[in-house]
């Protein structure tokens, strides 16, 4: 009888323990929240950096790329002039130049396209073991 009435009256003076621990579990439950939350707002902002990447990669190649037939156009021209005119040869020299670095410059941005894509399959969880 005396072991049942201690175990009734012993949540009573286990009281203010209970309500402590009670406060502590809600605060870590509150943390996990937030570092959830914020875990989310991390993955949607790698998912939006990734995709901007590689839309901007694809833009830049689509004008150096543009920038890359209108630079063939002007290197023939400027041999046509050399050949048929008295225009010296450093005019062919600089449009080549032009043109390769363009064309460099469409290599660079297929580049960062292909890291675009790369970054956003990792920040869509590919690639997670």
């Amino acid at each position: 009888m005396l072991q049942a009435v201690g175990s009734l009256v012993q949540p009573l003076f286990n009281r203010g323990q209970i309500k402590a621990n009670l406060k502590v579990a809600e605060a870590q439950q509150q943390q996990a929240l937030l570092a959830f939350r914020q875990s989310l707002l991390d993955a949607g902002a790698d998912v939006n950096n990734a995709l901007v990447q590689w839309q901007s990669a694809r833009e830049r190649i689509q004008l150096d790329s543009q920038q890359t037939t209108a630079l063939q156009k002007a290197l023939r021209s400027a041999e046509l002039l050399m050949r048929y005119t008295s225009q010296n040869y450093l005019e062919v020299i600089t449009a080549r130049q032009s043109l390769l670095q363009a064309e460099l410059n469409v290599a660079a941005d297929r580049f960062d396209e292909i890291q675009g894509v790369i970054n956003l399959y990792h920040a869509l969880g590919g690639g997670q073991k």
